[in-house]
């Protein structure tokens, strides 16, 4: 009996430590800019200046949309940065559609360390350059990626842009932490949350949800729940697909497709 109660109280200690350590590096774990991201700029875009309301400056790559064409502004996943939002978005521009792509706080050559505040801060500031250009409401699209999901989740509840577009999404940072670490209750722990089903809930926006049916990071039924909180919402399951759904070529047909018929729709 008395070994039984030491390895408890080991176990639990351990336990206890694990949680600790998680807790304490948690950003760490939501957060992965890489390494390789730095000094890296998509060719064929203009830098431009985005000026925080907390005070910090970052350079997001700019793309002028052509005669008629919307505005997509891009909201990259945790261990992505320029490089990837440029080839996510490599048909979409040969289409002629506007791109803004946004890197954020800590993550490229961009001062600041991120957080769930401090990238909603990012976006509004892309979201204001954009509108100082004359782009907003019915010119702008916009588009998240598995941790840019939560990002643009919080900006089209805030702004109304013409549609939204979710590619790999979590309902919660909490739903999708649970998944990986079951036995850990995240639900008291994370500072960090994107409860992006919380504020889309209800909500009469345009949303177009992809989601691969074999991502091992977020499953599928996260997208699903997104999609079914919001009336009229499309949900786009592909067969086989990964958490690297975002980098197929067949994504960006299936969402310029989306798109073509939103502006058909509005035609009418």
């Amino acid at each position: 009996m008395r070994w039984a109660v030491i390895a408890a109280l080991v176990v639990g200690a351990v336990y206890l430590l694990g949680v600790a350590g998680l807790a304490l590096g948690q950003r760490r774990l939501i957060y992965q800019p890489p390494a390789d991201a730095k000094g890296y700029f998509p060719a064929g875009f203009d830098r431009v200046p985005l000026r925080t309301s907390d005070g910090l400056d970052l350079t997001a790559a700019y793309r002028r949309a052509a005669n008629g064409r919307p505005t997509l502004i891009y909201f990259h996943g945790n261990g992505d940065s320029l490089a990837g939002a440029e080839r996510m978005s490599d048909l979409l521009a040969r289409r002629g559609y506007g791109l803004l792509l946004v890197e954020y706080r800590g993550y490229g050559d961009n001062p600041g360390k991120p957080t769930e505040d401090g990238l909603y801060r990012d976006g509004r500031a892309a979201l204001d350059w954009l509108a100082k250009q004359g782009v907003a409401g019915s010119k702008l699209i916009l588009i998240g990626y598995s941790l840019g999901s939560g990002v643009a989740s919080q900006l089209a509840v805030e702004r109304g842009p013409a549609a939204l577009v979710l590619i790999s999404p979590f309902s919660r940072l909490t739903d999708a932490a649970s998944h990986h670490f079951p036995y850990i209750p995240v639900q008291w722990l994370l500072r960090d949350r994107y409860a992006s089903i919380d504020k889309l809930r209800g909500r009469h926006l345009p949303l177009l949800v992809l989601h691969g049916d074999d991502d091992r990071v977020i499953p599928w039924e996260e997208g699903r729940r997104v999609a079914e909180a919001v009336p009229g919402a499309q949900l786009d399951i592909v067969h086989g697909a990964g958490h690297e759904l975002a980098f197929l070529p067949a994504t960006q047909v299936r969402i310029a497709a989306w798109l073509d018929g939103l502006r058909v729709a509005n035609r009418r």
